[in-house]
């Protein structure tokens, strides 16, 4: 059985001269995503920390959401930032 050469990039495609290239766009692409007046983001968290994180949110009677949004505006005012309203 033969080994396989890695992948690379070079091999998906052909180089295109400069005269093959698309002009570059001027207008902006129109937002597809955050819209709306709120804002949805994602955090990853390893399990054992959202279980922690979960529970002391229960404990304090808190959402998550809650203290993100607070500790977020702690930190900023702390660092001299405008904090994020945390409503």
């Amino acid at each position: 059985m033969k080994k396989k050469d890695k992948p690379s990039l070079g091999q998906f495609g052909v180089k295109a001269s400069e005269n093959d290239m698309p002009p570059i766009a001027t207008e902006p692409m129109e937002r597809t995503r955050a819209k709306g007046e709120k804002v949805g983001i994602v955090i990853r968290l390893n399990r054992e920390d959202w279980h922690r994180l979960h529970d002391f949110a229960n404990r304090q009677g808190l959402s998550i959401q809650r203290i993100v949004l607070t500790s977020l505006a702690q930190h900023m005012q702390a660092k001299g930032v405008k904090p994020i309203s945390s409503e």
